[in-house]
Formats: structure tokens, C-alpha cells, sequence
């Protein structure tokens, strides 16, 4: 079968054995730039019959295998995936897969929406490892994603914003694998400069307290640090409190005065800004989004 739709080519044969469970589809209740939204979701057990070519669709497709071995192939390249491994591609590029000769191939399977957060977490993954990560543990995928098909077959009003928690946090956790993967082989002085600011990031934190722990020069360490973590210090820091202010904003009922001094911010219109600029929505209302029921 070969199909284009909406910008999507696609030749696929589906050969999905007994136990398989995909919901397809999916359509979201709301359409907001900081949630994850996912397209369908799947645990699939494929026969050798199946066969999926893809290109052109603007949605990221995460697999994860778990029993048996498929083909993955991008361009001129073939590789072999195993139980463990973890594929992240974008849609728009051409990819193939086909499972191995010998046994079914059990998957899961999950194409998200893009929009920025989906972009910025994918290209830091892909940047540090490639298509393919190797020996991810299954509790990082399997019970992530079974919750999510829980919830999308509940279809539940306020669901979009939980099954986003999800799917962030398991997005996160991939890119914190590959974060420290990458980092095994860089300098263990920006390991240490990483480690004093995940530590003080809730304090009034400068660039010269930074600077304290090292021994090198602000212009050198800035270069040191955005080769390892793709992103500069100021960033990193905005990103630590942005994330932990989010955490505050939607499971507390603390004062956003309060929460700006848990952060490490000096004073409220500081956590007003931080929120603008990533989210599009101030605290007040980010706060409101993500507590509808």
C-alpha cells in the first residue's frame, strides 16, 4: 500500500501479530506550544511480512524494541536494532523499517507533533548519538508509554496535559542518557561547574561564583562548556529554573513570590519573564493551563 496525504509519503505493509496495540490518530483537545502531543502510540508485534517507508510527515517517531531484531534504514544506511535499542527520527527524512528474517519483532512505537520543546530535545539527542541509541534500560520507554495508552484509550478531558508530563519526562531522561554518554570522554572540570549549578541553581547564582570553582578564564570555560552541553552557562541555569518552577507552579500552591525565591530569582517580575519567553504564557496562566481538569 502506498500513500500521501497532508504531506506524508508512506509504502507500508501491516503485519501485526496477536498481542499488538496501536492507537492511531490521535487528535488533541487543545493545541498549546508547551505540551507533547503524540499522533498514535503502539506496542506492536510485527510478522515478516511488515514493511514501513516513510517520509515527509512533520512528527517525530520514537521506537523501542523489546523482543526479536528489525532493520532500520536511513538513506544508504542499514543497521540492526536489538532489544534496548532506541530510535529517534524525524519524519520528514526518508527511513525504512522491516524486521530481521527469524523471529516476530515486538516493538513500541510513538509519533509525536513537533513544535519547539519536541525540536530542541530531539536535536540535542540526535547531535550527541546518532539515530540509534544503544542499551537503553525499559523502564525508561516501557512504562512511560503504557500509561500513555492508558490514558489515550480513557480519553479523558485533561488528559492532554498529564500524557505531556509523560512524555517530557521520558523525553528528558533520554536526553540526559545521551547528555552522559557524550560527557564520559570531555572535561571533568565542566562536570564540576555542571554539578556546583545544578546544586545552586535555587540561590542568587552569578557567572563569577561559577567562575569560582574552576581555574580557568570566563571566555574559555564558556567555550568548554557550550562543546559539551550545547547550550552556554546562562542557559543552563534558565533551564534548571525554569523546570523546577514549573514543578512548584503546578503541584503547590505557594505564591509566585515564593517560588521565584526557591528558584534562585531575585524578584517575581524575573519568573514573569523566564515564563514569557519559554512558555508564551505568564506564570498565572501557565499555572491555570496545567491545573484544568
Amino acid at each position: 500500500m502506498q500513500v500521501s496525504t497532508m504531506g506524508v509519503k508512506a509504502k507500508f505493509n501491516d503485519d501485526f501479530l496477536k498481542g499488538s496495540y496501536t492507537l492511531y490518530n490521535y487528535n488533541p483537545s487543545h493545541s498549546k506550544p508547551f505540551l507533547i502531543y503524540p499522533q498514535l502510540v503502539g506496542h506492536q508485534i510485527v510478522g515478516p511480512k511488515y514493511f514501513n517507508e516513510v517520509e515527509f510527515g512533520n512528527t517525530y517517531m520514537l521506537n523501542y524494541t523489546i523482543s526479536g531484531s528489525g532493520v532500520f534504514k536511513v538513506g544508504n544506511n542499514d543497521q540492526t536494532v536489538f532489544p534496548g535499542d532506541f530510535i529517534l527520527i524525524h519524519n520528514y527524512l526518508h527511513h525504512i523499517l522491516r524486521p530481521s528474517p527469524g523471529e516476530p519483532w515486538e516493538f513500541y512505537c510513538i509519533h509525536i507533533f513537533d513544535n519547539d520543546i519536541v525540536s530542541k530535545l530531539y536535536q540535542s539527542i540526535v547531535a550527541k548519538q546518532g539515530f540509534i541509541m544503544r542499551g537503553i534500560a525499559r523502564q525508561k520507554i516501557v512504562p512511560p508509554l503504557d500509561a500513555v495508552l492508558a490514558k489515550l484509550e480513557d480519553q479523558r478531558e485533561g488528559d492532554d496535559y498529564s500524557i505531556s508530563q509523560i512524555l517530557y519526562s521520558m523525553m528528558i531522561g533520554i536526553a540526559e542518557e545521551a547528555d552522559n554518554r557524550a560527557r564520559q570522554s570531555f572535561n571533568p572540570a565542566v562536570d564540576d561547574v555542571v554539578a556546583f549549578i545544578k546544586d545552586n541553581f535555587d540561590k542568587p547564582l552569578t557567572l563569577k561564583d561559577v567562575l569560582s570553582k574552576t581555574t580557568y578564564s570566563k571566555n574559555h570555560l564558556e567555550r568548554l562548556f557550550k562543546a559539551q552541553m550545547n547550550m552556554t552557562i546562562q542557559d543552563y541555569l534558565f533551564y534548571l529554573r525554569l523546570l523546577r518552577s514549573e514543578e512548584l507552579l503546578i503541584s503547590t500552591d505557594m505564591s509566585l513570590k515564593e517560588i521565584a525565591d526557591k528558584v534562585g530569582l531575585s524578584e517575581y517580575r524575573s519568573l514573569y519573564h523566564m515564563f514569557k519567553k519559554a512558555t508564551g504564557f505568564s506564570p498565572e496562566e501557565y499555572r491555570r493551563l496545567t491545573k484544568m481538569k
